[in-house]
């Protein structure tokens, strides 16, 4: 396969694109073991190119299902985080943590 376009992938359905994704990472992985064997040079600049085609893809995934989740939700009064960050969930943990040994330190009969 060649290097894909972004503009192209915008108009394919999800499934076309899980199947093109599908054939991506089976041509990485044939491009691997040609590494590992001794494969041409040709072979294995194609690397590069499959890696950014598989990120390429994955990314017009996303983009079009926050897309779509958008539409949904645009006549919603409360709108969900569409956006998940490592910190966010790493406060929420810590606030649950702290609400839980709060509640089990009033609880005790120990304390």
């Amino acid at each position: 396969m060649g290097k894909i376009k972004a503009r192209d992938l915008r108009g394919k359905k999800k499934e076309e694109l899980l199947k093109q994704l599908d054939d991506l990472k089976v041509e990485l992985s044939q491009l691997r073991v040609a590494k590992v064997t001794g494969g041409a040079a040709s072979k294995l600049s194609k690397i590069c190119v499959v890696r950014k085609s598989i990120a390429r893809v994955l990314t017009v995934i996303n983009q079009t299902q926050k897309e779509n989740l958008r539409k949904f939700y645009k006549y919603f009064q409360g709108i969900p985080c569409l956006h998940w960050s490592g910190h966010n969930l790493c406060a929420l943990a810590t606030a649950c943590y702290h609400l839980h040994s709060d509640m089990v330190r009033n609880i005790s009969p120990w304390t």
